[in-house]
């Protein structure tokens, strides 16, 4: 399907209700008027887990595919350490498969249990080598809207919570509110729509 035409077919779905979604109001830098989700890191495991995919872009070494959801925003302090910031960007100009889901883990390889194999997920949250990255399964989540609700859904691969919700493999929910944390085994990240203005906030 044409971009542009995703693009108008997804700003005419609603989230639970009369919820329109489109750009954000004051994108920051290397945002896309496309985009119409962040995942946004929000304590100090998923942090560093961001910074290590963040010291790979940097260098060059982040494969193309993962590296373009990855918008960094500076630098700060934590625990005497200088780490990156930012967060993850999602919009049509990044991932034109819709309806199929957007794939989050951490790697491509193959279930050690089950045997599966995954190929390469959309969103990576932890390159191969980090002190967290046997936290994340290698397909942990994915996301997609729901056929018949419209709403997006969060399908369970490995356990997860969303909210106060305990998801288990195969397990799902829709978001239910325009910014929702997601305890991912202690990693912690805001999903975050962006919103047209304090009204539709009012009206969701």
């Amino acid at each position: 399907m044409d971009p542009e035409l995703q693009l108008q077919a997804f700003q005419n779905l609603t989230l639970s209700g009369n919820f329109p979604i489109s750009p954000p109001e004051s994108p920051s830098q290397n945002s896309n008027p496309d985009e119409f989700m962040r995942i946004i890191p929000k304590d100090e495991l998923s942090r560093r887990a961001f910074h290590d995919l963040a010291n790979l872009q940097s260098q060059g070494e982040l494969r193309p595919e993962n590296s373009k959801f990855v918008v960094v925003t500076g630098k700060a302090l934590i625990d005497g350490e200088w780490l990156f910031q930012g967060f993850f960007s999602i919009g049509w100009h990044l991932h034109f498969d819709f309806p199929a889901p957007l794939e989050i883990g951490r790697a491509i390889g193959s279930d050690p249990i089950t045997g599966i194999q995954y190929g390469q997920v959309h969103v990576l949250l932890v390159p191969a080598r980090s002190i967290v990255t046997n936290k994340i399964a290698l397909l942990h989540l994915q996301l997609r809207i729901h056929p018949y609700s419209t709403a997006w859904n969060v399908i369970a691969n490995a356990p997860l919570t969303v909210k106060n919700y305990e998801l288990n493999k195969d397990g799902s929910i829709c978001f239910s509110d325009p910014r929702t944390d997601v305890n991912i085994r202690g990693l912690i990240y805001e999903f975050t729509f962006t919103i047209d203005n304090e009204e539709a906030k009012k009206r969701f």
